[in-house]
């Protein structure tokens, strides 16, 4: 039966009442370029759930309960451009968590609970234009963190709580508008 999705190239779920996905939700997809998952009730997500989209280019997981983001989760999407995850619980940003997604041009955490922002987290997101961080708890950044992000054109730090910011805060960021 999974075999009749096998060309399916986007699908929507959003605003459904979906709590729980497993590792087997998405086999048998291997054409999907675009999951909407946005507006569930969705807490957590097994760190397999997306190892067979290969070819996957946009996922948003939007306005969900998410609270952890296990390290590996993203790592078999390294076709993914856009990502959505703002308006969910998300506390912490795993370090290593966005290492595999070199091809990145948007990532949303806007409101969540991040309080901090680990020193790598942006390393390997050298095509990021996008970076939006709003309406979390962060207060400081870790010097030279923004430094990687060289095709970076809007940074959205807006309503934190960043009580300084290091003399090399922004050093890099050569294409803000």
């Amino acid at each position: 039966e999974i075999r009749r999705f096998s060309r399916l190239q986007q699908l929507s779920l959003e605003k459904n009442k979906i709590l729980f996905l497993s590792s087997d939700n998405f086999q048998g997809m291997p054409d999907l370029v675009v999951l909407d998952l946005a507006s569930n009730k969705i807490r957590a997500l097994p760190e397999d759930v997306f190892q067979s989209l290969d070819h996957l280019e946009f996922l948003s997981l939007s306005d969900n309960k998410i609270a952890v983001l296990p390290t590996a989760l993203f790592q078999p999407l390294t076709h993914l451009w856009h990502l959505f995850l703002s308006g969910n619980d998300i506390v912490e940003i795993p370090a290593h968590g966005f290492d595999t997604l070199q091809n990145l041009r948007e990532l949303h955490l806007d409101l969540n609970r991040i309080a901090s922002v680990p020193q790598d987290f942006c390393r390997n997101l050298q095509y990021l234009e996008m970076l939006g961080l709003a309406n979390n708890q962060i207060e400081r950044f870790p010097a030279d963190i923004f430094q990687p992000l060289r095709n970076l054109r809007t940074l959205d730090l807006a309503d934190n709580h960043i009580v300084d910011l290091s003399p090399t805060s922004f050093k890099g960021l050569l294409h803000l508008e």
